[in-house]
């Protein structure tokens, strides 16, 4: 009641406060279709890629002088268009953002704006600052904040306790692999050492929810991983843009399921080599469980950082 966070458990409760919310949540997203994009079927409108841009070249001068969102990130359009065609529980991947998509995102937005708030007013205040960043917040070095950050999980992630229990299961190790994991799939520049400010925050707790949002979809049997059964079930959901990032063949799913299982089993992009013609020929003996390092690792690979800054900020 009246939280504005998303909780990600196994038990799904509504207060009317948040019923209200998604209503009126609802009727924005309504009238911001009908705005931009183009009617797919009788009174239901969608909106491509295209349409979303001149959303954003509309939206962002004013969104930058309100400090929402930061005009120089590179993208900033694509990038929003793909988490929500991909990473809400009503995502299709299928390249159009229709009103169940941008309905679910726009709580996800809400969620992601409290949770960022809450990260940053615990974390950078007890770090040296290193400038003022354009959401009016500061930058500080990037590891004081992961000192502060991830020493305190299950505070900063107390609406995942999937993700809190996993990273806690980790050992040292595997926690250090699972912040850069992070780091590369969050942060504006990947995981550098650039310092950190409100935008890449808000990148860890979005990545939060994105990573959730696959898990509390496909791990069907809620054992904490996937399995090459729950994964050819996500499938189609990153068919789209895999066959964008890999000039595939739309029309060949083989190869694509054997691209994408291959990317989320070994976790990295693969060759036409002897061992990707070996897992593609073997198709009847995968075995996977991936765990949600596994998607970490995935959402890693999908992302492209900027390149580094020539000095500083």
């Amino acid at each position: 009641q009246g939280e504005r966070e998303v909780s990600f458990s196994a038990f799904q409760e509504y207060s009317k406060s948040y019923l209200s919310l998604v209503h009126a949540m609802n009727l924005v997203t309504d009238r911001f279709l009908k705005a931009y994009g183009s009617e797919v079927s009788a009174g239901r409108f969608a909106l491509d890629e295209a349409q979303f841009e001149e959303f954003f070249d509309d939206f962002l001068p004013m969104a930058g002088e309100l400090k929402i969102l930061d005009p120089s990130i590179t993208d900033l359009a694509l990038k929003r268009f793909r988490d929500i065609d991909l990473f809400t529980l009503a995502s299709d991947g299928n390249g159009k953002i229709d009103e169940r998509e941008t309905t679910y995102f726009m709580t996800y937005a809400s969620s992601i704006g409290a949770g960022t708030e809450r990260s940053a007013a615990a974390t950078l205040p007890a770090c040296p600052e290193m400038g003022p960043d354009p959401f009016g917040t500061v930058f500080v070095d990037i590891g004081c904040f992961e000192s502060q950050y991830f020493s305190d999980v299950a505070r900063f992630w107390e609406p995942f306790p999937g993700l809190v229990g996993f990273y806690s299961s980790l050992d040292d190790n595997g926690k250090r692999a699972a912040q850069g994991q992070m780091a590369a799939g969050a942060r504006r520049y990947g995981n550098s050492n650039q310092p950190i400010g409100t935008y890449d925050i808000q990148g860890y707790v979005g990545l939060a929810h994105y990573i959730e949002s696959l898990m509390f979809r496909y791990d069907r049997n809620r054992n904490g991983s996937l399995s090459v059964e729950e994964l050819l079930i996500a499938y189609p959901m990153f068919k789209r843009l895999l066959v964008q990032m890999g000039n595939l063949d739309p029309k060949n799913d083989s190869i694509a399921q054997a691209v994408f299982t291959y990317l989320v089993k070994y976790q990295k992009v693969p060759k036409v080599d002897a061992h990707f013609i070996w897992w593609y020929l073997t198709r009847p003996f995968w075995k996977i469980n991936a765990s949600r390092s596994a998607i970490l690792g995935l959402i890693s690979k999908l992302t492209v950082p900027e390149p580094l800054p020539d000095s500083g900020r």
